[in-house]
């Protein structure tokens, strides 16, 4: 009886995951991360054209759309343009151009990553220096106090009533 059921319920959810805008879209072209080159090179010559790179983020820009995406627009700022892309200035780009550009990217984002782990690590032993010394100022005035408490004639205050 339950091998039934979650036969019936398999079946359903892979009806509907075909039903849903977006899914059957080019399988080369992720709804996220950077664009592969196989999936830019529509025309397969081993070269992305200015035309062929401006189709492919305008394509997944509305695939993104009709899957609602969450995040639609995230890091769409930080997209290369294509000069970045065309280091030669040839043209067209090639596997070689794409590749090295990648490469470059993912060493300055890893760049990046470490600086910020550099800053909240100093930002960390700020704020435990600043803990301790405030801890110490503390100890410091306790020590300054009259022994007989905090308030004049003793006690811990109030006075006589």
């Amino acid at each position: 009886m339950k091998s039934r059921v979650f036969i019936k319920t398999a079946a359903a959810l892979m009806l509907a995951a075909a039903a849903v805008p977006g899914m059957a879209a080019d399988p080369e072209m992720p709804s996220q991360g950077p664009l592969p080159f196989d999936g830019m090179d529509t025309d397969h010559d081993g070269y992305v054209s200015q035309e062929e790179y401006r189709h492919a983020h305008s394509e997944r820009l509305q695939q993104r759309q009709e899957e609602q995406h969450q995040y639609q627009y995230r890091n769409m700022d930080e997209a290369p343009h294509y000069a970045d892309l065309d280091t030669d200035h040839d043209g067209r780009v090639s596997r070689e151009e794409f590749q090295a550009h990648q490469q470059n990217r993912m060493q300055e984002r890893s760049q990046e990553r470490t600086e910020r782990q550099q800053q909240r690590e100093e930002h960390r032993q700020e704020m435990m220096e600043r803990h301790q010394e405030r801890v110490e100022e503390m100890q410091q005035h306790r020590l300054e106090q009259p022994a007989g408490g905090m308030y004049p004639g003793g006690g811990m205050g109030g006075g006589k009533r």
